[in-house]
């Protein structure tokens, strides 16, 4: 009795992954912020320009951690149409 011969995986690691991502149709990401909103904006623009584009329906939901910075205009007046509440 010898052991099984195993086949070699059809696909590699990264390959799973990314097909894993681009069959999900639906996530929402959740971002705790506090102050920094020119960190947050600048990861908005790189949600955009990586998930949107793969056929994702998305929803971000941004989590103001008691900022004493006044949240944006263009966080509070929907510029970005994935965010759903800032709060």
């Amino acid at each position: 009795m010898g052991l099984p011969k195993l086949s070699p995986p059809k696909q590699s690691l990264n390959q799973s992954l990314i097909t894993d991502l681009t069959d999900r149709r639906n996530l929402v990401i959740v971002i705790p912020s506090f102050n920094d909103w020119e960190a947050l904006e600048k990861l908005l623009l790189l949600i955009d320009e990586i998930i949107i584009p793969q056929g994702t329906n998305l929803e971000v939901v941004i989590v103001d951690d008691y900022s004493t910075m006044p949240i944006p205009h263009s966080m509070t007046h929907q510029e970005h149409r994935q965010i759903r509440a800032v709060n």
